[in-house]
């Protein structure tokens, strides 16, 4: 697998792909690159130490709580349960939970970035073999 220097690839511009988002949370398509445009739309997620303290110790009620702050943090406070499992989808799969850092009483969670390297990888990948429209990428 070769090594890639996130800074130095050219991704789209973030208003260039929101209908993309749109349709990976309504279709069933597993793509590398609309996990990854998930994952970019949450990048951050942070949560309050106490609430986190209550929840490390029960993972469920920690990716519910990652889960749902991080709609909240995009503004969605009407969701269902099905957006909240999509989420807690890409939180197990893509994010640190076991090592958060911890600044001035917020627990901060982190995609991790290995993760992140094998996507964008896959996603190249994906591409090259005509499985899938180049959305992320810059030609």
């Amino acid at each position: 697998m070769s090594e890639y220097d996130l800074e130095s690839i050219e991704l789209l511009k973030e208003g260039d792909f929101p209908q993309y988002i749109y349709s990976a949370d309504n279709n069933s398509c597993n793509s590398s690159q609309l996990d990854f445009l998930k994952v970019r739309n949450i990048l951050l997620i942070a949560v309050n130490t106490d609430i986190y303290i209550r929840c490390k110790d029960n993972k469920v009620r920690l990716y519910i709580l990652l889960a749902v702050a991080s709609l909240k943090d995009e503004g969605k406070y009407d969701f269902d349960t099905g957006e909240v499992i999509k989420r807690i989808n890409i939180i197990v799969k893509y994010f640190k939970i076991s090592s958060p850092q911890i600044i001035n009483n917020t627990v901060y969670f982190k995609p991790d970035m290995d993760k992140i390297k094998e996507l964008l990888e896959k996603s190249k990948i994906e591409i090259e073999e005509g499985r899938a429209e180049n959305i992320i990428f810059k030609v």
